[in-house]
């Protein structure tokens, strides 16, 4: 079994290969597609000849959108499977750059075999979109959970934080930075496990020369706020120790590190928005930290009212990191401690020496059984997700036009925000604010 999967993970690979090049050539040479055949060496579920068309999948429902297209939940019509659509705008994602990382993703989903990271089982193009076939996880994703409980109790967020960690840490082994991780990408399978999805902002990062193991460094409280609501500015700088001063930054840009801005402004470190920098792995940890923070607290900790804000909020963070005394009251000093270790400067910042191995050694994630993880139950198991198997095995079975179709489909997206089904999934996509900050040209916000 493991091995037909892997068999599948290579041939669809290669096919995306082909789309990715052809849309390569098709950036210099204005004209239309040319059909290739697949170089798969090894045989194929179907024949070989046949190219998968949007016409071979039956649409159910409209489950998500993103800078480039959108997701749906889709079936087979030949063998009735149920599988989670990804389609793309080719030329969207030609006039802003983004067929590396397109292939960055078919890498990462091709070439992981780890359970934290979403399954790619097959890829297409139209002559105007990109398709990914992605397994279907009824669980939703870690922004709903957040929506319905507001905040987690702090052993329900060190569970999904520790496998958040472990998701992160299988795309740096791939030798990639994911560059985009925030709630929205952290995906719950029935059983409530996390696997980390939409790679589309992944790069490439290379390490140039190991780096000893170090000692967990030693990091400040935050700043005390009183108020629960989302932060003002503080009236005065705040200080806080481990950090270089800002003339220490390389005059040159290493090879090591990655330039360009990218993800969601809420998530993305300080040293994404600054050009000049350059940024490495390290960068994904801090995503992590303001996740937890997120968890935590009720509220991402450089909120404001606009993309533009929060970018000079988070360029300035020393400045605007703080934590609200009743979060601090009832959160472990362990706990703030690696809150505070993941949100500091890039060079300082939990994880960005050694990784997940920084982050194991730490005292608020010692107790955590790593190999165990997800064999344990998870804090919060998605409404519905022990009938889910049985559901989407009924709604394979189902003729479209059968009056409990829509209810089959209601019911395993039900996890799902923002869900349109039946004629509502036709809809045009919503437009996303662009944050127009001279440094965040590129960060869209969330919907």
């Amino acid at each position: 079994m493991a091995e037909q999967e892997n068999m599948r993970r290579v041939d669809s690979a290669e096919l995306l290969d082909l789309l990715i090049e052809q849309m390569e050539l098709e950036e210099t040479q204005d004209k239309p597609p040319t059909p290739k055949k697949t170089p798969s060496k090894r045989p194929r579920e179907e024949d070989a000849d046949r190219k998968l068309q949007p016409d071979d999948f039956e649409p159910l429902a409209l489950i998500g959108r993103g800078a480039f297209g959108e997701v749906r939940l889709v079936r087979r019509t030949d063998t009735r499977q149920i599988f989670a659509l990804k389609s793309m705008l080719k030329s969207a994602m030609v006039a802003k750059n983004q067929v590396a990382h397109i292939k960055a993703e078919r890498d990462m989903l091709a070439l992981s075999e780890d359970p934290s990271i979403a399954m790619l089982y097959d890829s297409f193009q139209t002559q105007s979109h990109l398709y990914m076939v992605m397994e279907f996880l009824a669980g939703g994703d870690l922004m709903s959970l957040l929506v319905k409980l507001d905040t987690l109790p702090e052993d329900a967020c060190k569970f999904y934080i520790a496998e958040i960690a472990q998701a992160i840490q299988a795309v740096h082994d791939h030798g990639f930075a994911h560059r985009d991780v925030k709630p929205d990408n952290v995906l719950l399978g029935g059983d409530g496990h996390v696997k980390l999805t939409d790679l589309g902002l992944c790069a490439r990062v290379t390490r140039t020369e190991s780096t000893p193991i170090q000692p967990t460094a030693t990091y400040p409280t935050f700043t005390e706020r009183g108020d629960a609501t989302p932060p003002r500015p503080p009236p005065s700088p705040v200080e806080s120790p481990g950090f270089g001063e800002s003339d220490d930054t390389p005059r040159k840009r290493p090879r090591d590190l990655a330039y360009s801005t990218v993800g969601t402004p809420d998530y993305i470190a300080p040293e994404v928005l600054q050009p000049k920098v350059g940024y490495d792995f390290a960068c994904d940890w801090w995503s992590l930290g303001v996740i937890m923070y997120e968890c935590l607290v009720g509220y991402t900790p450089f909120y404001a009212d606009d993309a533009r804000r929060t970018c000079r909020k988070i360029l300035d963070w020393r400045r605007h990191l703080a934590l609200p005394r009743d979060a601090r009251a009832r959160l472990s000093t362990r706990c703030v401690s690696c809150l505070a270790a993941l949100l500091a400067d890039a060079r300082d910042r939990l994880g960005g020496t050694n990784g997940l191995e920084d982050l194991k050694r730490h005292e608020w994630l010692r107790d955590v059984e790593w190999s165990h993880l997800r064999e344990r139950p998870a804090p919060y198991a998605p409404a519905g997700g022990a009938e889910v198997a049985a559901l989407l095995d009924e709604l394979s079975n189902v003729k479209l036009d059968d009056a409990r179709c829509e209810g089959l489909v209601q019911a395993v997206t039900a996890n799902f925000d923002g869900v349109a089904v039946g004629a509502a999934a036709a809809r045009n996509s919503s437009t996303r604010e662009s944050c127009t900050h001279t440094s965040c040209s590129n960060v869209h916000t969330p919907e």
